[in-house]
């Protein structure tokens, strides 16, 4: 069976990835690793064992891919909600005041789950069930928004064997700046940042 391997977003758990695109995407063994410290480590444990055919990345999950490409094994990759930039001021497609990143930390550390929820409803991603476990550690949602917090990354060479698809209404990243920066981008019209919305689009990119 083809196997592909996903590298996923903020805040959600390695559980929620795997339902939906279990359900989404059939006839696919998905193997879901949640973006913390070790996400590197665990991506060549998995792809040193595993038959992986795909690399996806959504949200900070593409951030982090992106970032560390030349560490990456030579596979082709779809990349959902890409970000480039996360912070507006930055003029690179980002959509987040990065002040407001700090404070996000702060309100993490004081209250995990008040700020996860508020942070999925700002993006428009559907609130957490009121008896779910937190996705993961705080620590490790604290290292996700400083990762954020941190330098740009850059738009890889056009050889690269990546597809991008974004939400035209994504409230994380400008769809319209991703589609000029890379031109295999697919924009879905009338949809945002949920990864529920774009995964059915996975079968319309050429990798």
């Amino acid at each position: 069976m083809t196997a592909w391997l996903w590298i996923g977003g903020w805040g959600f758990s390695k559980e929620e990835i795997q339902n939906l695109v279990n359900e989404q995407v059939p006839g696919v063994q998905h193997f879901v690793i949640c973006p913390g410290p070790e996400w590197l480590d665990e991506l060549h444990r998995v792809v040193a064992t595993q038959p992986i055919r795909r690399l996806l990345g959504y949200s900070l999950g593409s951030f982090l891919i992106l970032r560390d490409l030349e560490k990456l094994p030579d596979i082709p990759t779809v990349l959902f909600s890409p970000i480039v930039s996360f912070k507006a001021e930055e003029n690179l497609g980002g959509r987040f005041d990065g002040r407001r990143l700090k404070v996000l930390v702060r309100w993490l550390q004081r209250d995990p789950r008040a700020a996860l929820s508020d942070f999925r409803k700002q993006v428009g991603i559907p609130p957490m069930d009121s008896d779910m476990e937190l996705p993961c550690s705080v620590e490790q949602l604290v290292w996700g928004i400083k990762q954020l917090d941190d330098e740009p990354v850059e738009v890889p060479a056009e050889t690269a064997d990546i597809s991008m698809i974004i939400g035209e209404q994504d409230a994380v990243t400008d769809a319209r700046f991703i589609e000029n920066q890379w031109a295999k981008t697919k924009v879905v019209t009338g949809v945002g940042h949920d990864l529920r919305d774009l995964v059915k689009e996975v079968a319309c990119v050429a990798v």
